[in-house]
């Protein structure tokens, strides 16, 4: 007992009760320490966590945040005067001077030549033809600002007293569209009837509410929601040029913050301009401009070009609909969403539901396969086998382009699984409790098995990640890096240092 005591102590250097630890154990736990910090720095997360939380740029976030403000602000207010406005006008004056609207009218001309060729035309066509993938239904400019401003407006029934009793006696000088849609007589309304709509309102005085949401106050802008929106919808400006530069000024404002409005976004332009910051310190002079420039393209213009990767991912995807019409399209949709909308507890009826889903993406009309519902399972698979014949006829060139973007696809459109025995269990004694506490808990828990996540998604989650990151990212910025080095010239001693 005493040698062991005698061990203990001259390892660990005990004395008065107190441990020392010795210092080849001390040092051994320091370069195992040291070991695991440097080996999460070396993956590709823990780097991104070093760059994202370096000093610099933690402390560039809130006056890029405030820049980011502003830059809103001033899209907001009266139309013409607006940031948006006064960009159209000045593209409309250079239009004016250089007969811009001739050349546009001459560009459609060519594009009418070309079209006019067959097969010109039957690629192009074809390439347009394809329905994006059902990850971005609605990935245009004009969607996401149109969703925005209908989001909004949407909000304002619910604050009808708050806006009477802003705009007073102005109130009853409203329109009668605007009234009716205050109070709830008009619900269904169009991207341009909320423009008009907020406009007007904001015009008369009211133009900014908040509303309470789980993650605090969420403050909307009328008048820059409408704005944006009309730009977006290239209803600003005049002449061609002077709407697209008044949608390319809002185009370029989303890209630099990441399609954000807070923290998050900005938080890769900060990490870029730190990391351009530092490597400029450090490069010879007469190379700093365009050590600055080829960083930052080397770390922003991969976020830049994020977005158009993932819509070309998403329309190359969206080629596992082919032999789909629109009627087609929305049957299969419309199945998916209405499958999962509802708990599956029994196995022969997610079986059957598989099959069904098979065969509207075959383009096997809706009215055949809703003939499979109510059959046994093995039933249900011979009627399948025969409907597959009706499906649409793909050309043989579509056949592998089908197939290939079923794999893009991978783990969306999916079925939930069916719930199993013990989930059903606590779903039935939950809506048979009759205590609130029970049926607040099998409501959310069966809203959870809605959305488990599957391993299928996950694989098709990362896959889609990986190829996005390291295939089409860097085969779009490959050709404007080099763009960025005819401008700036090559940091030669940054490059070699790489």
């Amino acid at each position: 007992m005493e040698n062991i005591n005698s061990n203990i102590n001259n390892r660990y250097n005990v004395s008065n009760g107190a441990i020392n630890v010795n210092p080849n154990v001390q040092q051994t736990l320091d370069k195992s320490k040291q070991a695991v910090t440097q080996s999460v720095m070396d993956n590709p997360a823990g780097g991104m966590l070093k760059e994202y939380t370096d000093p610099m740029t933690i402390a560039m976030l809130p006056a890029l945040y405030g820049v980011n403000t502003f830059v809103n602000h001033t899209m907001g207010g009266d139309l013409d005067k607006s940031l948006l406005g006064k960009i159209a006008k000045f593209g409309d004056r250079i239009s004016s001077v250089f007969k811009l609207d001739k050349l546009h009218t001459g560009s459609g001309k060519i594009s009418e030549f070309l079209h006019s060729n067959r097969f010109f035309k039957y690629f192009t066509d074809e390439f347009k033809a394809i329905p994006k993938s059902n990850l971005a239904q609605s990935s245009k400019m004009v969607d996401s600002y149109s969703a925005k401003l209908l989001a909004a407006c949407k909000l304002l029934p619910e604050n009808h007293e708050a806006i009477a009793e802003t705009l007073g006696a102005s109130y009853t000088t409203l329109s009668a569209k605007t009234r009716e849609f205050l109070l709830g007589t008009l619900t269904d309304i169009t991207a341009v009837d909320a423009a008009e709509i907020a406009t007007e309102l904001s015009q008369k005085g009211f133009d900014k509410f908040a509303i309470q949401t789980k993650r605090g106050a969420k403050t909307y802008h009328l008048s820059q929601a409408a704005n944006k929106y009309k730009a977006a919808a290239s209803q600003i400006g005049e002449s061609h040029f002077g709407k697209t530069m008044a949608k390319g000024a809002l185009k370029t404002k989303d890209v630099v913050t990441f399609h954000s409005e807070s923290m998050l976004g900005l938080i890769f332009l900060a990490s870029a301009i730190t990391k351009s910051i530092k490597a400029t310190k450090e490069a010879p002079k007469g190379e700093k401009l365009s050590t600055f420039a080829h960083v930052m393209s080397e770390n922003y213009l991969g976020v830049i070009l994020w977005q158009p990767s993932i819509s070309l991912f998403y329309k190359l995807g969206g080629n596992k609909y082919r032999g789909l019409d629109k009627a087609g399209l929305d049957a299969y949709r419309n199945f998916v969403n209405s499958t999962n909308a509802n708990l599956i507890f029994d196995k022969s009826a997610y079986k059957i539901a598989q099959l069904q889903k098979n065969l509207l993406l075959k383009g096997v009309p809706e009215s055949e396969v809703a003939t499979l519902a109510g059959k046994s399972l093995a039933e249900a698979r011979t009627l399948a086998k025969g409907l597959a014949s009706k499906g649409a006829k793909l050309k043989f060139w579509e056949k592998p382009l089908k197939a290939a973007g079923a794999v893009m696809d991978t783990g969306l459109d999916r079925l939930q699984k069916p719930v199993g025995k013990i989930g059903k269990s606590i779903i039935d004694k939950c809506a048979a409790s009759d205590k609130g506490l029970a049926k607040l808990f099998g409501s959310a828990f069966e809203g959870l098995l809605k959305k488990r996540p599957s391993l299928s998604g996950f694989a098709g989650g990362l896959g889609r990640f990986l190829i996005i990151m390291f295939v089409l990212a860097p085969m779009l910025q490959k050709p404007l890096t080099k763009l960025v080095h005819k401008i700036f010239g090559e940091p030669k001693t940054y490059l070699e240092k790489e």
